[in-house]
């Protein structure tokens, strides 16, 4: 993704030299954390990036994705001990069932945003709020390709943003939703935006992100905006993650 917006800058020419990628991939900038009530305040787009535990990358489990494991990330806890298997391996076979995922950035003023793209799938669960807006919750077991592979959401989150801090969020969860049964059969019950989820192991668990923002200070270069835009989502392969989603109310 960071790689679509370094071809979107290249087509803003002479405004290049004054613009901004602001990089949503995995890495020390996005926290974790597995208390519930930290989990809501981040999702009220209360962040303090010294709370909570940097989120542990390449976090991998090929046997079940082909998702680079670059862009997956989990609560490992401290040094990543949660998710080691007996080799001493971080593997997608353990650590908690719920994490709660923070990323915390500024708009500087007078900064105009020319596109803001992020992808993500979850194993099993995810709920994305922006700002403390809801955006879009969604299972993998709805989200797999022609090959059985997850296909992750592209969702343009430009029009959540604004001057000043921001603050990406989401809850993620391993398990399913409970549907039409009157109790869940394995696990524990908990809420969600989608409904009542039965909250158990199913052998892996994580988050795939991916993303960037782009701004401009000078809002007579947006102009620009149509051939950057289309270019990043060209280059992501990209389709809205507006059809077929659980949009949510803020």
């Amino acid at each position: 993704m960071v790689a679509a917006a370094a071809m979107a800058l290249a087509c803003l020419g002479g405004a290049q030299a004054s613009t901004t990628v602001i990089n949503f991939d995995p890495g020390t900038s996005w926290r974790t954390t597995t208390d519930r009530l930290l989990g809501q305040q981040w999702a009220l787009g209360n962040f303090d990036s010294s709370e909570g535990i940097a989120v542990q990358t390449g976090y991998g489990n090929p046997a079940t994705t082909s998702l680079p494991t670059d862009s997956m990330m989990w609560n490992c806890g401290t040094g990543g001990d949660l998710c080691r298997d007996g080799s001493g391996v971080i593997t997608g076979g353990d650590g908690p069932l719920e994490a709660f995922f923070g990323f915390g950035f500024r708009i500087e003023e007078g900064a105009q945003v020319l596109a803001a793209v992020l992808s993500v799938i979850a194993d099993d669960f995810f709920h994305l709020r922006v700002n403390g807006i809801s955006v879009v919750a969604a299972m993998l077991d709805n989200h797999i390709n022609g090959a059985g592979q997850p296909a992750p959401l592209v969702v343009d989150i430009s029009s959540y943003l604004r001057t000043g801090d921001n603050v990406l969020s989401l809850r993620a969860m391993d398990g399913a939703l409970k549907g039409t049964a009157t109790d869940c059969e394995v696990g524990v019950e908990v809420t969600s935006v989608l409904g009542a989820f039965c909250k158990y192991d199913r052998g892996y668990e994580y988050v795939s992100v991916s993303g960037a923002a782009i701004t401009v200070p000078e809002p007579s270069t947006l102009w620009l905006l149509g051939g950057s835009l289309g270019m990043l989502m060209l280059r992501s392969g990209a389709r809205r993650g507006r059809a077929g989603l659980a949009h949510q109310p803020g």
